[in-house]
C-alpha cells in the first residue's frame, strides 16, 4: 500500500485535490497540510464505515468533502463542476474496499469494475478533461505490471487478481499530449502529467518532516 505522505505536493500547480480511496485519511491529511493550498479537496470512499469515520475526522474543514460512493459515480458527479482552467491533482487508490478495517482478508477479495476501477477512472477523466493540465498519480501500480518495485512484486493470485486484470494496455488511451512515468517507489506509482509539467514524486524535505512531527505531537489538541 502506497501513500502520498512521503512526497512533496507543493509544486503541483493544481487547484483541486481528488482522491479515490480514503482509507485512514493519511493522504488526504497530507494534501490538506502539504504547503499547497488546494481550493477544494474531494475524497471518495465506497466502504461505508471507513467513509463515515473519515467524515467525522475531517468535519471541521469546510473545503474537504468526503463522498461515500463508488469512484466512477463520484467522478461523474464532481468533474462537471470543476472548470477546465482549474487543474486537478488526482490520487487514484480505489481498490480493496474496506482494506483498512479490522478483519479484512485479501483472500476473500473479488476483482470487479467497482473494486478495481482504474481503467474506467482514467477513461472518464481523459474524456471529460482532455485539454486540462491535470496531474494523475496512480497508487499500487504493481497490481498491473511486474517491475523492480521497492516493496517487491505481488505474488501470483494475490487477492484473486488474475492475469486478465493485470493488463495495462488501457494506457494506450492516454492522450498523446500527456507524459507517462512509472516509478518504483513503495508499491509502484504511475504518473500521468502534461508535457510541460515538471512535477514528479520527490521526498518531502527534512524541514517539512520536522514541522509535521511537531504537529503530530500536538495532535491531542487537533482533530487530525
Amino acid at each position: 500500500m502506497g501513500t502520498l505522505t512521503k512526497y512533496d505536493l507543493s509544486g503541483t500547480d493544481c487547484a483541486v485535490f481528488f482522491e479515490t480511496g480514503t482509507g485512514h485519511g493519511y493522504s488526504l491529511c497530507h494534501a490538506l497540510n502539504s504547503g499547497k493550498s488546494f481550493e477544494k479537496l474531494y475524497s471518495i470512499e465506497i466502504h461505508r464505515p471507513t467513509a463515515r469515520r473519515a467524515q467525522r475526522k475531517f468535519s471541521k474543514y469546510n473545503k474537504v468533502e468526503i463522498l461515500c460512493t463508488d469512484s466512477i459515480s463520484a467522478l461523474k458527479l464532481v468533474l462537471p463542476s470543476i472548470p477546465i482552467h482549474k487543474p486537478i491533482f488526482f490520487f487514484l487508490d480505489a481498490h480493496f474496499p474496506g482494506e483498512v478495517e479490522s478483519g479484512f482478508e485479501y483472500e476473500k477479495h473479488t476483482p470487479t469494475q467497482v473494486s478495481m476501477p482504474l481503467e474506467e477512472e482514467l477513461n472518464l477523466i481523459h474524456t471529460a478533461r482532455p485539454s486540462s493540465n491535470d496531474i494523475i498519480v496512480v497508487d499500487d501500480w504493481r497490481i498491473y505490471e511486474l517491475g523492480n518495485y521497492e516493496n517487491g512484486n505481488i505474488r501470483n493470485g494475490f487477492a484473486n487478481i488474475s492475469e486478465e486484470w493485470r493488463d495495462s494496455q488501457f494506457l494506450q488511451q492516454v492522450p498523446k499530449s500527456k507524459i507517462i512515468e512509472k516509478l518504483s517507489f513503495d508499491d509502484g506509482y504511475l504518473l500521468i502529467k502534461p508535457a510541460k509539467s515538471k512535477f514528479t514524486l520527490k521526498k518531502i524535505s527534512p524541514l517539512f518532516k520536522a514541522w509535521r512531527s511537531i504537529k503530530r505531537a500536538l495532535r491531542p489538541f487537533k482533530n487530525i
